[in-house]
C-alpha cells in the first residue's frame, strides 16, 4: 500500500488489542505512515513479534500487556497514555 501522500510522521498512535488481526494491521499501518506507536494487549508474547515488525520500519514503540494482574481495557489505555508522555516526550 502506497503512504506517499499520508505522512503521520511525529505523530503518536495507540492501539488496544495490537497482538493479532485487526489491532496488528492498525499498528502496523500506522507504524507504516510514520507514527510512533503504542501498542496494547493482554499478553505480551504477540506484542514482541508486532514491536519487531514496528522497529523494523525504525518507528518508536512502546509496549504494554496486561499480563494477569490488569484486566481493564480502560485501565490498560490509561497506564500506556501516561507512559507514552515520559517515553516520547
Amino acid at each position: 500500500m502506497s503512504l506517499s501522500n499520508f505522512s503521520l510522521k511525529g505523530k503518536k498512535a495507540l492501539v488496544v488489542g495490537a497482538r493479532r488481526n485487526m489491532g496488528k494491521a492498525f499498528a502496523l499501518g500506522l507504524a507504516e505512515a510514520g507514527a510512533d506507536v503504542i501498542i496494547v494487549s493482554r499478553t505480551k508474547k504477540d506484542l514482541d513479534a508486532v514491536q519487531k515488525k514496528i522497529k523494523k520500519l525504525k518507528n518508536s514503540t512502546l509496549t504494554l500487556a496486561s499480563g494477569s494482574v490488569v484486566t481493564s481495557p480502560f485501565y490498560l489505555t490509561l497506564l500506556a497514555l501516561l507512559r507514552s508522555e515520559e517515553r516520547f516526550s
